[in-house]
């Protein structure tokens, strides 16, 4: 298909472009001088064709001005030319009015979605268009990409990380094809596309266009044919190339009569279009207005169909499509078939198959129908079947949905009667449904994993007789990757609420496979990111044997709630192992979910493998729960994919070459009965014990070990369990003392204390309730034991601790209490731990009893602003039981109000709002909806923020009183006039002198009005700091004067970023500066999305746009992978102040700079003030662009300059100097800071590589000379062009200005102590009371109890920080003992579920005495980086005698990163 488009990169076609000279074959295009400035240059063919076509025309003078930019209008007006657009546009832009050259053509384009505007009210028409804009709107226009483009192209060129996501596809097609090529080395994708590229680009993508009507019967076509015009046949036709039907052609008439194309159909127009003897590959159904009839007759032969509008197609008998597709959004498409469709799936609704109704999710085939006798070749439209009552007509085949011999679906907990299938895919085509899934192609992977996700390694291919889907994992990655495999989800194409998921897979089995099959939110921000927000693993594997791999065993999860301090957080887990020894590897097998409101299910072939009823998630930062039963009540998509290595599987083995995961079908169903399933809204199910405790409350059974055992001696209602290296038995036996005794003899005490157990469960432990556990002891020789209570299964959370107990010879009587703080569980487990000791344990009369509540816990009294600085709690309406948690209704007696919260679904979400139904009421203040309990500080401006509607208008009040008697001042007015549309309101709330703190309530009012008022998303935040700009300003995002929808989050390179940008959401920041100038703004930012973009707009304090400008970031690499984006200059007075609002979707801030531009008249006005020249001859000035000319004769490149002096550079700081060039003559110029008096010491020094088109080039360089406040620049014109010959030197957009230094190398601030936040220190010890943390004045004080049996055992972290890799760190700090001792110190972070892994940076010890002493350990980072990375203080069992009952101070903690390491 591509092979058309490499004719083209000469700019020479084999046919005649004249629209007159239809069916002349082989004449060429001749380079005549038709532009007087074109002759020899590289363009000219290809200008010269343009205006054959009509396309592109010279100025008055006969010039074609190669070198000029070409604008936005200029480009589109072109492509309106030869394609006719016919769309539509409703919006309305400042920027092109009625009446502009341009106004028709910019307003149809965007009407046709070919061209989108920078923001809602502009289209900037002449800007000039850049050259990845450019591709991008071609790529609309002619629909040629295909999205399964591999984009290795584009790796050939240096800078190909400096193109935007949303231009990806575009350019990887076209620089695969050959039409868009770099020049050395560089695409430079930002660079701005002259008039002489445009030609070009456009000659190598079109051969002819037809633009009246006739008969077309040339009998070949070397590249793409454009049909502009109705009533056009094309007859006895090779179209080696791809053929467009554009909207020009409106309503009319298309023949296609014994045409072959070898590319694809693009069918844009056309009311009615006539296929006969034809083959054709790819054809898309895409029609602009009224609805397409298509006929396929005569033997015409498609092998791609897809219908993306809706369209009438018909297709004779002896017709055959080889795929046909009808997209989602072609509802209502009448299909009237006759002939064989080898593979049909249909996603949109409304659908007719020859007169009967298609299900959307259909997928299957459909052989040709019977032909009558006598019918000869000569095949008549379908009809649907016979008419008249023949008995010979034909029949209608219908289609099949399944293979014959597919085995059945196993049935789940609800009958398969109460499933309707939504969608499905059997994979039955030649390629991947693009429809359905999104094929990654990423690095961007987690839990250290190994691979790179690429589209090669994902395929349709055969198995037996069924297609099956292919994800392959093989040696052989991408970049620094050593593996690759693939990746496909559903997301934004395929998004369910609740349903059942069905899905038949094989999996792969060797060492290092991690097969899943799961479902992520769509919105993943909502309920604050993973794992709150909610994951849904149906399936699980771990191939190879090493470890945890178990190729027979699959896990089914659930991820909810936020990371709690220890590193873990909520999630159930089940397992199923294939009975018989069987492998997920040896068949097909399948994997199913039930999904219900307040029930996940998860099945393997049917076994219920686990049920959860109960959960709860809550974001961080966040002071309440989501309302039951969030996370899991808004869409999540699928997602199919085998992760090869990584923290839970380990590597591959080396001799690993490849290994495959096969998906037969997947299947998604709605259940027909939601409407009347019951409301679990905040109510999760009651957690019942399992079993009563005995009439004396004990919690255990059989405590005195009398009743029955089995054939092991394990007594019943106890299980004897064996791990890490334990061996040994249990018994019960006769005891002169006790009666009866649980005996357990050792035969190998095990490498851990839990080697051997004795266990019983499920016990039943609530949440605030206080449990004493009691039993008898003895031992063969003194020895240690540990029991606990704990959860089974999830993270193993021990919820008594872990106790130990020193036995002896002779018995003795033990207890411990604990108060249960976790939540209800009727599953836990009672546990005595046995191992790493081989003397004989014996047990008598345990007993776990409650006996009463548990302490109350300390009320907390410091109310926090929440991550995203909000001050309002719950102003969504989505926390608590009725969602009104935090917020308090008063309704004064005589009036009728209501307050509730409605529920609905928004997009992929479901939307919560405060509803106020007010019967009556006399006045504003007898309907209250208020928030106390607010912390504020005097002296302080606060924003108030919300969005509200009313059924009828009316009006809505705002109050906030102060307990305290502090004036509140409200310099906005207090009013709302609330309209039946849901508008965005903001208030300033300013509050006056007093005490520090005034503890304050917002009020919402309500009353004086009737009717129904609803109110979302209340945010109150105090006003951040405006910032002064003298010469440069560096401004942490955190720092924001406005944080609207925004939350912090820790960054690997140190501090906070401002997270979870969305459409909506508004970052802002008030900026003040010292000089009138042009300043430069950069931002330090971050996406994993490839569609992320960055919008700015700088706004004066009147609230006039003073610039704005668009920037598609695209993936860095991930949410911690930085890079600092710089916008256009903008001119700032220094008389008053501004806003910079960034907004746009899918990025994080880590911080924002505002920088003077130190040179002079940039723009070069005519009298050049502020520059001087050297050995120029002479000078012109144009559109802010300054042309030398330079003779020959030259040598040296300080021979001929411009210079200015006067540039003010301090010593130690970073600069930045940019610049557009040119030259008429490719030369190399020279750009030089330094002294402007002898010795002339640069401090920067740099060639410029100039080509005749205008590029951008910077440099970045540190200051490191003294200061110098008359320095100079110098562009240095005088190396010679190749001849030696007279040339002429461009030069605009000069700016040097000041930079952050990690604005280039990223990195934390370095020799700045990251140990800095006392709250964030915490104690660890699985015993209760064993270790506990006492922080005075900075000074860590820590009493230990028993020393544990690990030296980690007991440990002080200090957890939330970044570390980065290739970086050297100090860590230092003063300790002492009250009892001489050892001191563990480590670094690294610890991993999530299952396994919770800990990554190891550096480990060290120290001996404690008991006077201070003074620490300092560097070490090297060579491990990835962590953004969530924590320090440990180790001071368990080192096997000292004194390591127990001891105490440690410790202070002056610090760490710091002390820069890359060497």
């Amino acid at each position: 298909m591509k092979k058309w488009l490499a004719i083209f990169m000469a700019c020479s076609l084999t046919l005649s472009a004249s629209p007159a000279a239809y069916g002349q074959e082989g004449s060429n295009h001749q380079a005549a001088p038709v532009f007087k400035d074109l002759s020899g240059h590289w363009a000219q063919s290809a200008a010269v064709h343009m205006r054959e076509l009509g396309l592109m025309q010279g100025d008055e003078s006969g010039s074609f001005r190669p070198g000029a930019g070409i604008s936005r209008a200029e480009f589109v007006t072109v492509l309106h030319r030869m394609l006719g657009f016919t769309g539509q546009s409703s919006a309305q832009f400042e920027d092109v009015r009625p009446g502009d050259w341009y106004y028709e053509a910019m307003m149809r384009a965007n009407g046709s979605g070919i061209i989108l505007g920078i923001d809602a009210n502009h289209l900037s028409p002449t800007a000039i268009i850049t050259r990845e804009e450019a591709a991008v709107i071609i790529d609309r226009a002619l629909q040629l990409s295909t999205g399964m483009e591999l984009g290795s192209a584009l790796q050939q060129f240096r800078d190909a990380q400096d193109i935007s996501g949303y231009a990806m596809k575009a350019l990887s097609y076209m620089t695969e094809a050959g039409v868009m090529k770099g020049y050395q080395g560089k695409l430079d994708p930002k660079a701005r596309m002259t008039r002489a590229e445009f030609a070009s680009l456009l000659s190598g993508m079109v051969a002819d266009v037809v633009q009246t009507p006739g008969v077309y019967d040339a009998s070949k076509v070397n590249g793409n044919l454009v049909i502009r015009s109705a009533g056009v046949t094309l007859k006895d036709i090779v179209i080696d190339g791809n053929l467009i039907l554009a909207e020009g052609i409106g309503e009319g008439d298309i023949n296609l009569d014994g045409v072959k194309v070898t590319g694809s159909v693009i069918m844009k127009g056309g009311g009615s279009i006539q296929i006969s003897r034809s083959e054709l590959g790819r054809v898309i159904v895409d029609k602009v207005g009224e609805t397409a009839g298509i006929k396929f007759l005569a033997g015409s032969k498609v092998q791609e169909l897809l219908v993306l509008k809706k369209a009438d197609i018909e297709q004779s008998l002896d017709s055959k499509f080889g795929t046909l597709k009808v997209d989602a959004l072609a509802r209502g498409t009448a299909l009237k078939l006759q002939g064989a469709v080898d593979q049909m799936t249909v996603a949109a609704s409304g659908v007719t198959l020859n007169g009967e109704k298609v299900e959307p999710g259909f997928s299957g085939s459909r052989p040709a129908d019977k032909p009558s006798s006598g019918s000869g070749t000569t095949t008549p439209p379908a009809s649907g079947g016979s008419s008249g009552g023949s008995s010979g007509g034909s029949t209608t085949t219908p289609p099949v949905t399944q293979p014959n011999q597919e085995k059945p679906v196993a049935p789940t907990t609800i009958p398969d009667s109460k499933w309707e299938l939504a969608w499905q895919d059997d994979f039955n085509g030649t390629e991947i449904n693009t429809s359905n899934w999104n094929v990654e192609n990423t690095g961007l992977v987690y839990n250290n994993e190994l691979q790179y996700y690429s589209p090669n390694n994902v395929s349709i291919v055969k198995e037996g007789d069924r297609s099956v889907l292919q994800i392959e994992a093989k040696k052989g990655g991408y970049g620094t990757k050593e593996y690759s495999s693939g990746k496909l989800t559903t997301k934004n194409k395929q998004d369910w609420t609740y349903g059942k998921v069905v899905v038949r897979a094989k999996l792969p089995e060797q060492q290092g496979m991690w097969p899943a099959i799961w479902m992520m939110p769509t919105d993943e921000a909502h309920y604050g990111g993973w794992p709150a927000s909610g994951e849904i693993d149906i399936m699980e594997m771990l191939g190879g044997s090493k470890g945890t791999g178990n190729t027979s065993l699959s896990y089914s999860t659930i991820h909810y709630d936020s990371v709690q301090p220890d590193g873990s957080h909520g999630h159930d887990q089940g397992t199923y192992t294939l009975p018989g020894g069987a492998k997920f590897a040896d068949d097909y097998h399948d994997f199913q979910l039930e999904w219900l409101p307040g029930v996940l299910r998860f099945y393997v072939d049917g076994h219920l493998v686990q049920e959860v009823e109960r959960w709860r998630t809550k974001a961080p930062g966040q002071p309440e729960y989501y309302t039951y039963p969030a996370p899991f009540d808004r869409d999540f998509y699928l997602i199919l994919n085998t992760a090869i290595g990584g923290d839970w599987p380990g590597a591959p083995d080396n001799d690993f070459v490849s290994d495959t995961m096969k998906v037969d079908f997947v299947r998604v169903y709605n259940y027909k009965d939601l409407a009347s399933w019951p409301d679990v809204t905040g109510n999760p199910p009651a957690i019942e014990p399992q079993r009563n405790p005995q009439q004396d409350g004990n919690l255990l059974y059989n405590e005195k070990y009398a009743g029955a055992v089995n054939e092991q001696g394990v007594p019943e209602m106890w299980e004897f369990i064996k791990n890490e290296g334990g061996a040994g038995s249990i018994s019960v036996v006769e005891d002169a003392e006790k009666g009866k005794a649980a005996e357990i003899k050792i035969d190998n005490a095990g490498t851990k204390n839990y080697s051997l157990q004795l266990t019983q469960m499920p016990l039943f432990v609530e949440k605030d309730k206080k449990y004493k556990v009691t039993f008898d002891a003895k031992a063969s020789a003194n020895r240690t034991i540990m029991s606990k209570v704990t959860q089974f299964g999830g993270s193993w959370k021990a919820y008594s601790g872990e106790v130990n107990f020193d036995l002896t010879t002779a018995w003795k009587s033990f207890e411990y209490e604990f108060d249960m703080r976790s939540e209800t569980d009727n599953n836990a487990r009672f546990e005595f731990n046995a191992g790493l000791n081989d003397a004989t344990v014996y047990f008598a009369n345990v007993q776990v009893k409650e006996i009463g509540d548990a302490a109350p816990l300390p009320e907390v009294v410091e109310r926090k602003p929440l991550p995203d600085l909000n001050l309002i709690y719950n102003g969504t309406f989505d926390q608590g039981t009725n969602r009104l948690a935090f917020w308090e209704t008063h309704v004064a007696s005589g009036a009728n109000a209501d307050v509730s919260v409605n529920n609905f679904r928004k997009s992929h979400i479901m939307e919560r709002q405060l509803v106020v139904n007010v019967a009556s009421a006399g006045a504003a203040e007898e309907v209250v909806v208020a928030q106390p309990g607010m912390k504020l500080e005097a002296n302080a401006t606060y924003g108030l923020y919300f969005e509200a509607k009313a059924d009828v208008p009316r009006a809505m009040e705002i109050g906030l009183t102060s307990k305290d008697g502090h004036a509140v001042q409200f310099p906005l007015g207090k009013m709302a006039q609330l309209t039946g549309e849901m508008k965005n309101y903001a208030y300033e709330i300013v509050i006056d002198d007093g005490i520090a703190v005034a503890e304050s309530e917002l009020q919402l009012l309500f009353g004086g009005d009737t009717g129904t008022a609803y109110v979302d998303n209340v945010r109150l935040v105090k006003r951040g700091n405006p910032v002064t700009v003298n010469g440069y300003a560096h401004i942490q995002a955190s720092d924001a004067w406005v944080m609207n929808g925004l939350q912090l989050e820790d960054s690997e390179e140190g501090g906070k970023h401002v997270a979870y940008m969305g459409e909506g959401d508004l970052l802002q920041f008030k900026a003040n500066v010292a000089h009138s100038a042009e300043y430069v703004l950069s931002a330090r930012v971050a996406s994993g999305d490839p569609n992320s973009q960055i919008r700015l707009s700088v706004k004066d304090e009147d609230g006039r746009t003073v610039t704005q400008s668009t920037y598609n970031l695209g993936e860095t690499g991930g949410w911690q992978t930085y890079k600092t984006v710089y916008f256009e200059p903008v001119q700032l007075n220094s008389s008053q102040s501004y806003y910079l609002d960034f907004e746009g979707r899918e990025y994080n801030t880590l911080w924002v700079d505002i920088s003077e531009n130190k040179i002079k008249n940039n723009k070069f006005t005519p009298d050049l003030s502020s520059w001087q020249t050297v050995s120029v001859t002479d000078t012109t000035y144009s559109n802010g662009e300054l042309t030398l000319q330079v003779d020959g004769g030259t040598q040296n490149w300080w021979d001929s300059q411009l210079q200015q002096n006067g540039i003010s550079l301090e010593k130690g700081k970073h600069y930045r100097l940019e610049f557009d060039a040119s030259s008429t003559d490719p030369k190399t110029l020279q750009a030089a800071v330094g002294l402007n008096v002898n010795p002339y010491t640069k401090y920067m020094e740099q060639p410029a590589e100039l080509t005749t088109v205008m590029q951008h080039y910077s440099y970045t360089f540190e200051m490191s000379e003294e200061s110098d406040f008359d320095s100079q620049l110098a562009f240095g014109l005088g190396i010679p062009v190749e001849g030696d010959m007279a040339h002429a030197v461009t030069i605009g957009n000069v700016r040097l200005y000041e930079v952050n230094p990690a604005a280039e190398q990223g990195g934390q601030p370095q020799n700045v102590n990251l140990i800095s936040n006392e709250s964030k220190w915490f104690s660890y010890a699985p015993e209760a009371g064993e270790l506990t943390l006492d922080i005075k004045n900075g000074v860590l004080e820590a009493t230990i109890g028993t020393a544990g049996d690990q030296d980690w055992s007991r440990q002080l972290i200090y957890e939330g920080f970044a570390i980065q890799q290739g970086y050297k760190y100090t860590l230092s700090f003063t300790a002492k003992a009250e009892k001489a001792r050892n001191l563990g110190i480590g670094a690294g972070w610890l991993g999530g579920a299952p396994d919770y892994a800990f990554t190891d940076y550096y480990g060290n010890s120290v001996a404690l005495t008991t006077t201070d002493a003074d620490f300092s350990f560097d070490f090297e980072i060579t491990k990835p980086g962590y953004s969530n990375s924590r320090i440990s203080f180790n001071m368990g069992n080192f096997g000292g005698t004194d390591d127990g009952f001891n105490k440690i101070t410790i202070s002056n903690v610090s760490l710091k990163n002390m820069g890359p390491a060497k």
